[in-house]
């Protein structure tokens, strides 16, 4: 509408923007930076020279985007065989069903060993680490065939190849305490609380390799779409997330006001106590406040308050709650 009417000096950007939503402008990515910069305008109108301006800096920065490197060339047969073989999709999904398969196996152990099943002992060390590291050798054998593969332009112009060497660095230094900690098992040092190190290492080696499966969303294109539209959602979302932390605050400060200092930790005669000095040794009814150990959740503080309000926002315990704070905090 501008650039057919020179003529006119001032255009509301809400038209130009309908107006570009229906035309069929090709690249889309055009379209979408289009989009972006009128969405983005200060202004309510714009004129034709600056219109025009901002189209044709946009069409320059859309045709001198960078161009992907190719792969190199391999005049062996053997290195073109391992090529396309370590480069081609099937390899690629191979490698994260076998990421998923290793965070199903440390989450089994964990969970069996939390709940006693089987005692966290030296087999069960030795399997882990054993099950540990040839996943770190998988990841670090399939990296440096797609580094050599593809070349280091290639590699890293893809960001979620960047992604998976960051997450493979990360999880071989775990990797590396926790065998430090499963060899020192076998000698007589080898405490409980050096066991602890190692369970928590195993624990936080979990995280990093279901982390490592969110490079999916840079291989595959409809995961992709819900990635960018995951973060368009959470640009438009800052009101919302402003309303929300508004509110946790107005309702913390009339918490601290009203109910600071009311639970603490104090001997009451509907409960016993073995040792006044360690928590743990409770003896209060299965399920209540006292013996889940919800002593840190108060309004003493506004970070504790927070936690408070989070604990009633998703109903956990709610019925946990509202019997603690009937019991101290009722007159």
């Amino acid at each position: 509408l501008v650039a057919t009417s020179p003529s006119i000096r001032n255009v509301d950007v809400d038209i130009i923007e309908g107006v570009v939503e229906n035309a069929q402008i090709h690249p889309r990515s055009l379209k979408c930076r289009i989009l972006r910069m009128l969405r983005s305008y200060p202004e309510e109108s714009m004129t034709f020279d600056l219109f025009k301006n901002e189209i044709l800096s946009l069409w320059e920065a859309t045709n001198n985007q960078e161009i992907k490197p190719r792969y190199p060339e391999m005049n062996n047969k053997i290195s073109f065989f391992i090529q396309k073989i370590g480069l081609s999709s099937f390899t690629v999904y191979t490698v994260q069903l076998i990421t998923l398969l290793q965070a199903v196996i440390l989450m089994l152990f964990l969970t069996r060993a939390v709940k006693g099943i089987f005692s966290w002992g030296k087999s069960s060390r030795c399997y882990i680490t054993i099950a540990n590291i040839a996943f770190l050798a998988v990841c670090i054998l399939t990296l440096g065939v797609q580094l050599w593969g593809m070349g280091t332009k290639r590699f890293f112009f893809n960001n979620g190849r960047v992604y998976n060497l960051m997450m493979t660095i990360v999880i071989g230094f775990t990797t590396f305490i926790a065998t430090y900690f499963c060899i020192n098992g076998r000698n007589e040092h080898f405490n409980s609380h050096n066991n602890y190190i190692y369970f928590q290492s195993c624990r936080v080696l979990t995280i990093l390799v279901l982390l490592k499966t969110f490079s999916l969303f840079f291989i595959i294109r409809p995961m992709r779409l819900v990635l960018t539209t995951l973060m368009d959602m959470v640009v438009h979302l800052k009101p919302y997330g402003a309303i929300c932390l508004s509110a946790y605050y107005s309702y913390a400060c009339f918490g601290m006001i009203l109910f600071e200092g009311k639970i603490f930790y104090q001997i009451s005669s509907n409960y016993l106590y073995n040792n006044v000095s360690n928590i743990s040794n409770i003896k209060a009814p299965c399920g209540s406040f006292e013996e889940q150990n919800y002593w840190a959740n108060n309004f003493d503080d506004f970070l504790a308050a927070c936690v408070f309000l989070w604990n009633l926002m998703i109903v956990n315990n709610i019925n946990v709650f509202m019997d603690v704070m009937k019991r101290y905090a009722s007159p």
